[in-house]
């Protein structure tokens, strides 16, 4: 009956952006339950109140609503999802998504010299917190926590990546990468 009861209000409006925010998002939160395919993607009523940009076009309702879960995990970017209601036929569905920047992007750090330092130590077999060596000094093991600063998951794993990739490339030749360590290749 829900569904129904925002049918109604929404057939007494005009073609248009809706103006009356907090009715639209009453009517719609008790509607939810009703409709057909609400729960895709796990939406669920309590998520409505960030609802935006509502619009009624009959039969349809559509309005904008940005999600979080990759931001949970770490992103900075949310997905906002576009919604459309057909009410005459109690349904629900996403016609639309794209992305939101919500957070500050990490400044870009330069690993080239990092991994230059720690090619360099590796290269004269010293000893330094950074890196740990094999007992018989033929592998290394590099402590990439204690170099890189900790940051968004997303934002460290490609920090890590390109470290390594850098890394690798100034150890050509003296040492291959083989899962954690990096073997000396002649010996």
């Amino acid at each position: 009956m829900s569904a129904r009861t925002l049918a109604r209000y929404l057939e007494t409006l005009e073609p248009g952006p809706i103006e009356d925010l907090r009715t639209a998002n009453a009517l719609l939160f008790e509607a939810w339950p009703d409709l057909v395919g609400s729960d895709n993607q796990k939406m669920a009523s309590y998520k409505l109140a960030r609802f935006e940009n509502p619009e009624w076009h009959p039969p349809f309702f559509t309005f904008e609503i940005e999600r979080h879960g990759a931001v949970v995990l770490g992103s900075i970017d949310a997905e906002v999802q576009t919604w459309q209601l057909d009410v005459e036929q109690g349904t629900a569905e996403i016609v639309a998504t794209r992305g939101r920047r919500i957070g500050k992007a990490a400044a870009r750090l330069d690993v080239k010299p990092l991994a230059r330092e720690v090619a360099d130590l590796i290269l004269a077999s010293k000893d330094d917190p950074r890196i740990t060596w094999r007992a018989d000094r033929l592998a290394v093991k590099v402590n990439v926590s204690a170099i890189l600063p900790p940051g968004r998951k997303q934002t460290y794993e490609g920090r890590v990546k390109r470290f390594h990739a850098n890394l690798g490339d100034m150890l050509a030749g003296s040492y291959a990468r083989a899962g954690a360590w990096y073997r000396k290749e002649n010996r």
